[in-house]
């Protein structure tokens, strides 16, 4: 604002696109949130209570009122917060490090299954490429071993 601030209109420009883009993030989260509400709550009590599947005109509606229901419930949660400082706060920081452990322990599970199956293949080298148990035979030896096969004549008429 303050290289840019003079032009008339870029002030207005910076502060809507803050807001859009603020807006856009709560909207993904709020339909991510009756999303996962449909499918892993309406979906199966429905199943199990009438033994079928959700048409997908009813799940667009349930989906849709999810959204609206979640957007009101996040609207009054978010007027309320004045009221609740301390609470918020407290709230935020407790959820905040149990937060950031999930999200350590999914940045390096990879790396832990990636360790896990090279480990494996490191095994299977050393059994392939080393002594068997201290002998010159591999486990399975096969120096007298014979093989009988019969190939039959093809019956073709010239």
């Amino acid at each position: 604002m303050e290289v840019m601030g003079n032009i008339p209109g870029i002030p207005g420009l910076v502060i809507s696109a803050l807001y859009a883009a603020s807006l856009s993030c709560l909207s993904s989260g709020q339909n991510a949130l009756a999303a996962v509400f449909l499918e892993d709550l309406l979906s199966p009590i429905y199943k199990m209570k009438t033994s079928r599947n959700l048409t997908d005109h009813s799940k667009a509606i349930a989906c849709k009122a999810a959204a609206i229901v979640a957007g009101f419930i996040i609207v009054g949660l978010g007027l309320t917060v004045p009221y609740y400082d301390d609470y918020v706060y407290s709230l935020t920081r407790s959820a905040g490090n149990p937060l950031s452990l999930v999200l350590c322990l999914g940045v390096f599970i990879g790396c832990l299954a990636s360790i896990i199956f090279g480990f494996q293949q490191y095994i299977g080298w050393l059994t392939k490429h080393h002594k068997h148990l201290g002998t010159d035979q591999p486990p399975l030896y096969l120096k007298n071993f014979t093989v009988e096969l019969t190939i039959p004549t093809p019956n073709v008429k010239p």
